[in-house]
C-alpha cells in the first residue's frame, strides 16, 4: 500500500463522491458497488443494528419515512440541528461519522487499500458549526484530514488544470447544489506552468438549493391539482409526501432535457395524472434563481468587481443543469459558462488533484502533460466575521466587536485592546461570536465562556 496516498471525499446534499489520483496522474472517481460514480447521500436505519446506505436507502423512504435520513447536509450548519431515526435521536457528529465511515468501507472494498488520509470539501458559506461537524465526523471515522477545501475553490482547481490560463484571470464560480448555494470570486494565476488560486470573497446561503425546487413542484403543482380534483391534501401522510418528492425530483431532472414531463401521483387510494411543461416550472423557480443573482451582485459589489473583468464563469452543482439557471446566470455575467466541466463532478475532481499534491503524486492534465501543483497554492478567506461580545460604555449596550473581518485571507488574525468593567479583575470571561453585524441577534456563539 502507498501510505502517502490521500483520498478525497465530497459529501453532498443529494449525492456524495470520493476518489483518488490514478497511476496515470488523472483523477479517478471510485464507483459504488452498483457501478455508479455518485453515492446517494441517504441512510436507512433498518433496525437496531442494520443500516443501508445510498440509493437503496433513498428508495425505502416512501415506505419507511421515519427511519430514513436524506438531504441532511444543510442542517449540519444549524446550531439546533437534531436528527431522528426509528425514534432515536442522532447528533450531527454521529450522523457524519456514520456516513464517512461507510465511504471509507467503500474505498477499501474498491481499492483494497485502507484509507487513512483525506481531503474533504465543505460549502463555502458554511459557518463554523457545519465546518466543524464535517471535519470532526471524518476524523471520527478514522481519517487524518490533510486539507479542507471550500467547494467552489475545489471546482476551480478542476477546471484550471484542464484549461489553458492567460497568466492571470478572475473566475466566478456559481455553485448551486441540492441544498446549498455558494458563489465565489477567485483570482487564478499561472506561474511557471503551475496554477495558483486565491479566493477573494465568498457569498451564499446554506438553505437554498435544488431540493427547494422539488418542494415547490410538490406544494404548488401536485398538492394544488390533487386538491382541485379530489378536495384533499394527502401529503400529511409521510409515505405519500416522500413518494411525491421522489417523483417531483424525477420530473425536475427530466425538464432539463425535455419541454414537458408527465407522471402519475397517488394518495388516499386516488390517482392523478400530472403534466408539467418547462415554462411553468421555470416560472415557479424564478424567484429563487433571482435571489441567487442578488447574492452574486452583492459579492461583486463587496469586491468592487465589474462584470466585464470576469474572465471565466464556472457552473457547479447538479441544479445548474436547469436551462433557466444557465441562461440567467450567463446573461447576468455576460459570459458563457465554461465547457467540459461536469457540474456534478467538478468539486470532487479538484479535491482529488489537491489530494494528489498532498501525497506528492504526479498530476497530469487531460492531454497527459504534467502540471506542477502544490496544495498550498489554494488560498482561502474567511466567509464570516469573527468577534467578541463587548459593551458600549456610553450606551451600556452589548454588541459584537468584529476582530477578523469577512473576506480576510486565512489564517487570519485580529486584535483590539479592551478594558474590564471592574477594577482589579482577576479574569475575564469572553464570548466569541461569528457574524458580521454588531447586533448580537444576527450572530452565532462559537464559545460561550472562554476564560
Amino acid at each position: 500500500m502507498n501510505n502517502s496516498k490521500v483520498f478525497s471525499i465530497d459529501l453532498g446534499t443529494t449525492y456524495s463522491e470520493f476518489g483518488h489520483l490514478g497511476l496515470d496522474g488523472r483523477p479517478e472517481i471510485i464507483k459504488t458497488p452498483s457501478g455508479q460514480r455518485k453515492l446517494r447521500t441517504a441512510v436507512w436505519f433498518k433496525d437496531g443494528s442494520t443500516k443501508k446506505f445510498g440509493s437503496s436507502a433513498a428508495r425505502a423512504e416512501p415506505v419507511h419515512p421515519d427511519s430514513v435520513l436524506t438531504e441532511f447536509k444543510p442542517e449540519l450548519d444549524d446550531q439546533d440541528a437534531e436528527f431522528k431515526a426509528n425514534g432515536r435521536k442522532l447528533e450531527p457528529l454521529e450522523l457524519t461519522k456514520l456516513f464517512y465511515g461507510h465511504i471509507k468501507d467503500l474505498i477499501k472494498e474498491s481499492t483494497g487499500e485502507t484509507p487513512d488520509k483525506a481531503v474533504i470539501t465543505v460549502p463555502a458559506y458554511f459557518r463554523e458549526r457545519g465546518y466543524e461537524t464535517l471535519k470532526r465526523g471524518a476524523e471520527a471515522a478514522g481519517f487524518k484530514i490533510e486539507r479542507i477545501l471550500r467547494e467552489p475553490a475545489s471546482a476551480a482547481v478542476g477546471y484550471a488544470i484542464n484549461n489553458p490560463l492567460n497568466h492571470r484571470e478572475n473566475a466566478l464560480v456559481y455553485d448551486l447544489g441540492g441544498g446549498t448555494f455558494d458563489v465565489s470570486l477567485l483570482e487564478v494565476v499561472e506561474e511557471n506552468g503551475s496554477p495558483k488560486f486565491n479566493i477573494l470573497r465568498n457569498e451564499g446561503r446554506t438553505d437554498l438549493g435544488g431540493r427547494d425546487f422539488t418542494e415547490k413542484i410538490v406544494k404548488k403543482i401536485f398538492v394544488e391539482e390533487f386538491r382541485d380534483k379530489h378536495g384533499t391534501d394527502p401529503t400529511d401522510n409521510p409515505e405519500v409526501r416522500a413518494e411525491w418528492l421522489r417523483r417531483a425530483e424525477d420530473i425536475k431532472q427530466g425538464l432539463s432535457e425535455s419541454e414537458s414531463e408527465i407522471d402519475f401521483i397517488q394518495g388516499e387510494k386516488r390517482r392523478l395524472s400530472v403534466e408539467i411543461n418547462r415554462d411553468d416550472f421555470e416560472s415557479l423557480i424564478e424567484p429563487e434563481v433571482d435571489e441567487t443573482l442578488d447574492i452574486t451582485e452583492k459579492l461583486l459589489n463587496e469586491t468592487s468587481t465589474e462584470k466585464s473583468s470576469i474572465d471565466r464563469l464556472v457552473l457547479v452543482g447538479g441544479t445548474t443543469r436547469t436551462p433557466l439557471i444557465k441562461r440567467k446566470v450567463s446573461d447576468f455575467i455576460g459570459l458563457e459558462p465554461e465547457k467540459g466541466v461536469d457540474p456534478d463532478l467538478a468539486v470532487i475532481t479538484g479535491a482529488i488533484l489537491v489530494a494528489g499534491a498532498k501525497g506528492n503524486q504526479v498530476i497530469r492534465d487531460k492531454k497527459g502533460v504534467r502540471v506542477p501543483l502544490l496544495a498550498s497554492e489554494v488560498r482561502d478567506v474567511t466567509s464570516h466575521g469573527i468577534g467578541v461580545k463587548a459593551v458600549n460604555p456610553e450606551k451600556d449596550e452589548e454588541y459584537n466587536e468584529v476582530l477578523v473581518e469577512k473576506g480576510e485571507p486565512l489564517e487570519a488574525k485580529g486584535s483590539k485592546t479592551f478594558y474590564p468593567d471592574q477594577d482589579d479583575a482577576g479574569k475575564v470571561i469572553i464570548t466569541i461570536l461569528e457574524g458580521d453585524s454588531e447586533n448580537l441577534d444576527d450572530c452565532r456563539v462559537l464559545h460561550e465562556a472562554y476564560e
